[in-house]
């Protein structure tokens, strides 16, 4: 779901107020609703959201000046929510260390390559 609104979002190349304010709200919505089992609570979920959804506003705000494929700038919006995700979730659960960290972080090098390299260009073909 996160995939498909980030590169909707990101395809329709609106002005970065809009599409930061978007992804802020789909972001923060989706995180808060995955956050919530692991707080247990409705107010801490919604921080948490937050603090996901700002980074990946203001990221989607930074893709609009790369020349990149809707499925691309999804791709790495996905990316970033994942980790920061993860990184929340694992805290929340008491497991946060430098290994999970470390994880996390050769996700994002790992997302940020397979953009890079060109990867999501061919998932963009296969969809077309």
């Amino acid at each position: 779901v996160a995939f498909l609104l980030f590169s909707r979002v990101y395809d329709l190349r609106v002005r970065a107020l809009l599409g930061g304010t978007a992804v802020f709200a789909a972001s923060a919505l989706l995180a808060t609703r995955y956050l919530w089992f692991a707080s247990g609570r409705a107010r801490d979920a919604a921080l948490y959201g937050a603090t996901v959804g700002l980074p990946l506003a203001l990221f989607s705000w930074a893709l609009n000046y790369w020349s990149l494929s809707a499925m691309q700038g999804g791709l790495l919006l996905l990316v970033v929510f994942y980790v920061l995700v993860g990184l929340i979730q694992s805290s929340l659960d008491g497991r946060f260390s430098r290994q999970v960290v470390l994880e996390y972080a050769i996700v994002l090098l790992a997302g940020l390559l397979i953009v890079v390299l060109g990867l999501g260009t061919l998932l963009s073909s296969l969809q077309n």
